[in-house]
């Protein structure tokens, strides 16, 4: 994986859940958010689906392997994850594995 995040070269990748925590087992897949170095949020679905694509591309050969729950936001989206109240976003910021 750290050869993937080095040619892409997000703003930001965290690792959580299973993968991260240490807890691995034959149901686990990776569950990854990557932060595109991207302002603004994007302004429709079409726009949101090419920032997506932009990343799953990257990882398509791991997907293969392994199942994958691939989150990609921009600075922006981050930002305001970050500032949400909510268990996910809890979970994330205090458990999970900043990569990048």
């Amino acid at each position: 994986m750290e050869n993937i995040l080095t040619e892409l070269n997000p703003y930001k990748a965290v690792l959580f859940g299973s993968y991260a925590y240490g807890e691995v087992g034959d149901d686990s897949d990776i569950d990854l958010i990557v932060v595109l170095d991207k302002d603004g949020i994007p302004k429709d679905f079409d726009e949101r689906v090419a920032n997506y694509s932009s990343v799953k591309k990257y990882f398509t050969f791991l997907k293969r392997k392994v199942p994958m729950d691939l989150i990609v936001y921009t600075r922006q989206e981050w930002d305001n994850f970050m500032k949400a109240d909510n268990s996910f976003t809890r979970e994330v910021l205090e458990k999970g594995e900043v990569l990048v």
